[in-house]
């Protein structure tokens, strides 16, 4: 049994520099084992905090139709300090998060929008969604109703974007989170036309 433990600096589902250490388990089962290695990270960049990479651990193997079970983690530094949070998972699944590569991901994503949310953000996340979504709708439908064109336009956008979000998550790519967002803020902008020049006036910006 062959486990791989890559170690990596991310930005979302992008791997920058990465270390891949790998532990044979043997092909004993239904019993724990207890595993010890060093890895090398010195080819990670150090850089300040602003421009600094989160650095994440992943657990992964390729048994087909089989389970492990992971206990007690610990990534130690060269000074003894624990990198690893919730290693032994006193706290559940805080700081862990299942996924996929490849193209299974299917079998990890939740197809709808709400509950994709409530999942990642709980119940504070999918209020502030509904909240968001729902004022940028009555605002929009206010404004297309007194025959504002881009208003119309935006409502329209914005409620096919929620129906799609019933079958699909969406925003878990950040090219479909910047739709969203900007259907919102389209959603609050006003079409007001002078000697027949479009200008546009938004709430949300000085004006």
């Amino acid at each position: 049994t062959q486990v791989t433990i890559p170690i990596c600096e991310k930005w979302l589902l992008t791997s920058f520099q990465c270390a891949n250490p790998s532990i044979n388990l043997g092909s004993q089962k239904a019993t724990w084992r207890s595993v010890e290695l060093q890895v090398d990270t010195r080819d990670f960049a150090r850089r300040p905090w602003p421009t600094g990479r989160p650095v994440k651990l992943a657990l992964t193997h390729s048994l087909a139709n089989s389970t492990l079970d992971f206990d007690n983690l610990r990534l130690l530094a060269e000074n003894g300090a624990e990198l690893l949070q919730n290693g032994n998972f006193a706290h559940g699944l805080d700081h862990w998060f299942f996924s996929i590569a490849g193209t299974l991901h299917a079998h990890w994503r939740t197809h709808n929008l709400f509950v994709a949310t409530l999942f990642d953000q709980g119940w504070f996340g999918l209020v502030a969604l509904v909240a968001l979504l729902g004022l940028a709708t009555v605002r929009a439908a206010k404004r297309a109703w007194r025959g504002d064109v881009l208003a119309a336009g935006a409502l329209a956008a914005l409620c096919g974007f929620v129906v799609g979000g019933l079958f699909d998550t969406q925003i878990d790519a950040p090219r479909f989170l910047l739709l969203l967002l900007l259907l919102v803020w389209a959603s609050f902008v006003s079409d007001t036309r002078s000697n027949g020049t479009l200008s546009t006036k938004s709430p949300l910006l000085p004006q």
